[in-house]
């Protein structure tokens, strides 16, 4: 027979144990105006949450501290494990069951802070966080070369990049743990993985690129750094545009175009102006003769 006084043990419900963390997080929202919309402008302020450490790459890139080929190997390791973190992240967000915010739910008990708009980000589903995997993924890297500057990095992301967005009901606690997971694992892989032929190849590849069109390949550097900072916004906006105005061009031919397809056709329009505007750049730029070296030789 079972001791009916005998100690529950069992292990607590997971969901009830993410609304505790979101409610102990959002315990303080709609009670000071300022508090609240300082936390709004710190949601929103990308570069605040952690997108300032990309600077890193940068710094290693053209770092004189050990052997700069070494160095900037390290980078393209980072900004690929990045990519691919993102990418795995948002394949979760597009084919799991999408998951609802907190602020989007009634259920959930949250109190809207001062400032929020409750239609922001409604479409859109919470896990796991892509903020979290990209911020936790710059910070692992840092951590692999630091663990002074990697663990604040950690604590500031943390603090700065999560918390907010959990105070605002943009995700779960459980999203932020996920996200975090799916950033420093796929970090850790990255600088793991053995450095391949394959890989060095490429590696020469991207450096002689660098080598014979400095200002072809800077540029596109910023634009992709840029790009991660903001989690592709402006590739997934153009995507979208795209998209929208292809479903859109069958209804427009059989005559039902609507007030939303007209949006969404000028959306794709612009995606496309911009995209072609970009491809043309860049051709122009690496088919210009380099004569930065030349110019060097003569001062």
């Amino acid at each position: 027979m079972s001791d009916l006084n005998a100690p529950d043990f069992s292990a607590p419900d997971f969901n009830e144990v993410d609304l505790a963390l979101l409610h102990w997080v959002n315990a303080g929202a709609h009670q000071n105006v300022v508090l609240d919309k300082i936390i709004v402008v710190l949601g929103d302020a990308t570069f605040l949450q952690g997108g300032f450490l990309f600077a890193y790459l940068w710094g290693l890139w053209f770092s004189t501290r050990g052997e700069q080929r070494i160095n900037r190997i390290e980078v393209l390791r980072i900004g690929a494990g990045i990519t691919v973190a993102l990418t795995i992240a948002r394949a979760m967000q597009i084919l799991l069951p999408g998951r609802g915010r907190p602020l989007h739910d009634p259920a959930a008990g949250f109190v809207l802070p001062y400032g929020e708009s409750a239609g922001i980000l409604e479409h859109w589903s919470s896990f796991p966080s892509d903020h979290a995997v990209i911020f936790f993924a710059i910070a692992a890297a840092i951590w692999m070369r630091s663990r002074l500057w990697g663990g604040l990095a950690c604590l500031w992301v943390f603090v700065f990049g999560c918390l907010p967005r959990v105070y605002l009901g943009y995700h779960y606690p459980s999203d932020i743990l996920a996200g975090a997971v799916i950033g420093v694992s796929i970090m850790s892989v990255a600088y793991a993985l053995p450095l391949t032929s394959a890989g060095l190849r490429l590696a020469g590849l991207v450096f002689g690129w660098e080598r014979r069109h400095p200002a072809t390949f800077y540029t596109l550097a910023f634009v992709f750094t840029y790009q991660l900072v903001t989690l592709f916004d402006t590739v997934r906006m153009i995507g979208r545009g795209i998209a929208a105005a292809l479903l859109a061009a069958p209804r427009a031919a059989a005559g039902a175009a609507s007030e939303l397809d007209l949006s969404a056709v000028i959306a794709g329009a612009t995606g496309l102006a911009i995209a072609a505007f970009a491809v043309a750049l860049w051709w122009k730029l690496a088919r210009r003769p380099d004569r930065s070296a030349g110019s060097a030789r003569r001062f």
